[in-house]
């Protein structure tokens, strides 16, 4: 909304353009309301995530991504090799993901060892662990699918 008024050219901040929304009555609505849409005694097959991406977390830049068909350990191997291409992490440098078996894979923990990255993984059933990367999906899915 901030962008749009400047377009139009007006000058407002964030915080007042929240403040004037509010007070009209204007919402923001991004997202959708959670859907239990699983029922696991189906049996059509079902559609893997098919991005990876790597997050910056200083810059909170993409700086890794890759996209596939299918979640192989080969797939999340070739956002972390355009990662280290891009930005040349130093030694010691910390990788964090979820409790995926790509992530969780021999070949993934060598290219890791390989680069001098020490891995860290969320805990279990926790999202909150890896929220800057929840959050970019949300957002993607918010102005590309919903």
């Amino acid at each position: 909304m901030t962008a749009e008024l400047k377009e139009a050219g007006l000058n407002f901040g964030e915080r007042r353009v929240g403040w004037l929304m509010k007070l009209n009555g204007i919402r923001l609505v991004r997202t959708r309301q959670h859907k239990v849409t699983t029922d696991s005694r189906d049996t059509l097959g079902f559609a893997l995530n098919t991005l990876a991406a790597v997050i910056d977390l200083f810059s909170r830049r993409i700086i890794g991504w890759s996209a596939s068909d299918r979640m192989k350990k080969d797939f999340v191997i070739r956002a972390l090799d355009m990662t280290v291409r891009l930005r040349m992490p130093s030694p010691g440098c910390i990788f964090h993901s979820d409790r995926g078996s790509q992530y969780c894979s021999h070949d993934f923990q060598q290219e890791l060892t390989k680069y001098k990255m020490i891995p860290f993984m969320s805990g279990k059933r926790n999202s909150f662990d890896n929220a800057a990367v929840e959050t970019f999906f949300k957002s993607l899915k918010a102005e590309l699918l919903w």
